[in-house]
């Protein structure tokens, strides 16, 4: 079948059974950094093992060739044998010293090749490394090998756990009783988180504390503080949300107020050429005072320089 025609599976809830509304439950769950050092350990012994299968292989297949080729020289040798004429002593000297030359050649060769000549055998041959190759020969070694590599692996790890496990700690008919029990657990048990969920919902497998909305923890303490953090982060995000809708509103009073006055002062120069020749006879007096009283003041001022 293929991907496409696969049927969509809905994780759908399941019918509510009476008295059974919420779960509490633990995990125990193996370091994630153990777990990866297993696998690793798993592959570098499978890759030993390949290594040395394939050199193997590769050795024999490097031999076979070798002793094919003696067999084709003996072949030859017995052939010509086989075809000679005794009668002649001529021809049988000379048939002899052939085969005698082959021979020596084929021995000569055999001897000049070293392991240099069976590495290069071995590389012309690397097609062999398939992924799909070795993943078959991964899952045929690993099935046949399981049972040795997960004691060896246990007793170098001082027989720390790799397994997954779930513990249910009880069924109730509402959430605060199990809330309660939970509670009451982690007093009683203080090694492992107590989770508490619906009965009859797909769930998270093992989640981490932190992800979880509304957890309890073993110590008050850290209760406290955790409900108190959440309480601050409900807060920050209120205040963050005042300050913008505050600031975005600053900005558009100052934004109408700015248009304001600059369509005022627009308004104000246009007036402004139509009054400029209008003065007004205060300032003229301010400037120039009376002709007359400056008139008085100097003759006064005469008469007493006179007397």
């Amino acid at each position: 079948m293929a991907s496409e025609d696969k049927p969509m599976v809905m994780l759908e809830p399941d019918e509510d059974i009476r008295g059974q509304a919420f779960v509490c439950l633990s995990f125990l769950t193996p370091n994630r950094g153990l777990l990866k050092q297993k696998e690793h350990y798993f592959f570098s012994e499978f890759l030993k093992f390949y290594a040395l299968d394939y050199k193997i292989k590769a050795t024999e297949s490097f031999v076979l060739g070798q002793f094919r080729e003696i067999q084709n020289a003996l072949a030859d040798a017995t052939l010509a044998i086989a075809n000679m004429d005794l009668s002649d002593s001529e021809t049988v000297a000379a048939k002899k010293k052939e085969t005698v030359a082959a021979l020596d050649k084929v021995r000569g060769a055999l001897a000049q090749r070293s392991s240099e000549d069976l590495q290069n055998h071995v590389k012309t041959n690397m097609a062999d490394f398939r992924e799909t190759t070795i993943t078959e020969e991964y899952q045929k070694w690993f099935t046949a090998q399981h049972e040795r590599l997960e004691d060896d692996f246990h007793k170098q790890q001082n027989f720390q756990t790799t397994m997954h496990g779930l513990k249910v700690r009880g069924v109730y008919p509402s959430e605060d009783m199990a809330k309660a029990k939970a509670k009451a657990l982690h007093k009683k048990d203080p090694y492992f988180n107590v989770f508490v969920a619906p009965v009859g919902q797909w769930l998270p497998w093992d989640p981490h504390p932190d992800d979880v909305a509304e957890s309890e923890y073993q110590n008050d303490d850290l209760n406290n503080l955790m409900k108190a953090y959440r309480e601050n982060e409900e807060r920050r995000e209120e205040f963050f949300e005042e300050e913008k809708r505050r600031k975005v509103q600053e900005a558009n009073d100052a934004a109408k107020a700015a248009k304001a006055e600059k369509a005022a002062q627009k308004s104000a120069a246009a007036a402004a050429p139509a009054n400029a020749s209008t003065v007004p006879a205060s300032a003229t007096a301010s400037i120039f005072g009376n002709d007359d009283d400056l008139f008085l003041r100097r003759r006064q001022e005469k008469n007493s320089a006179s007397s």
